[in-house]
């Protein structure tokens, strides 16, 4: 009866290892569809971009505009809600906006510099 209660044990210890083993893979494959999906949906989205700009019957010159805009929606995430971007693509705008900002910064640091150059040189002149 000992020996009994000690396999029974076991197996229910083998069984909700089991359990868990079955929520973790049930959990991990619902994920995995929906990241599928997201990518069927992503491409089905460029697609469908694509045949616009081919259909367009614009003349094959003014695609290349066309063309970068769809690489920048498409691969770097630009005009993509925040939660279809990935980390990656998220992390590039940020040094964009991060680059924006210091050319803006850098220019107006420039334009105060002149300002000051030539403010100098009349203060300069008046005392001459």
């Amino acid at each position: 009866a000992a020996e009994n209660q000690q396999q029974l044990r076991t197996m229910e210890g083998k069984i909700e290892v089991k359990r868990q083993q079955i929520e973790f893979l049930t959990a991990e494959g619902t994920k995995l569809r929906e990241q599928l999906l997201q990518r069927d949906r992503t491409i089905c989205k460029y697609s469908n971009d694509l045949h616009n700009l081919v259909s367009q019957k614009k003349s094959e010159h003014l695609w290349a505009q066309d063309i970068r805009r769809l690489f920048h929606t498409h691969s770097c995430g630009i005009g993509r809600p925040p939660e279809e971007r990935l980390p990656l693509d998220e992390l590039q705008l940020q040094a964009r906006d991060a680059e924006r900002g210091i050319a803006v910064l850098r220019a107006h640091n420039d334009q105060v510099q002149s300002m000051r150059k030539a403010d100098t040189q009349r203060k300069s002149g008046e005392n001459a």
